[in-house]
């Protein structure tokens, strides 16, 4: 009986010691202790003359001009195919031909631009394996 007793009061014991020693101790570590003296975020700004509100720097979005809906709609397809064209680029360099197979049909069917992101990425290539891949992928295009 008293071990059963002991096995429960001391964890509850230990519980509560740690809890107390979060709650008291000293500096700002802890985010939702209030600290001894110190004020909440509400009660810090509660002086007589009132704050006035921040000017915040107009944002991007209001500066740029709207775009044209063909222009988003042509960006849109540019922005699919590159990250189309890159997702090939990864099965191809891992040889997973399930995957090789839908996204050279995308591919194929966007061929120009496709043919014209996949050249771009030869001429920025720097290294020679980069270049054989690179050069792998434009070749299959041509077919």
């Amino acid at each position: 009986m008293r071990r059963g007793i002991a096995l429960l009061v001391v964890p509850a014991v230990g519980v509560l010691l740690l809890s107390t020693a979060l709650f008291w101790r000293s500096g700002d570590t802890v985010p939702w202790r209030l600290g001894r003296g110190s004020k909440s975020p509400a009660e810090k700004n509660t002086s007589q003359t009132p704050v006035p509100p921040s000017k915040a720097p107009p944002s991007k979005a209001k500066l740029l001009p709207p775009g044209q809906p063909q222009s988003v709609a042509q960006a849109t397809n540019d922005a699919y195919l590159r990250t189309t064209l890159n997702n090939y680029r990864t099965a191809v360099a891992s040889g997973n031909s399930h995957l090789q197979k839908p996204l050279h049909q995308i591919l194929f069917a966007n061929r120009t631009k496709a043919l014209q992101l996949a050249q771009d990425e030869l001429g920025r290539s720097r290294r020679d394996a980069d270049r054989e891949l690179s050069q792998k992928i434009v070749d299959e295009l041509r077919r």
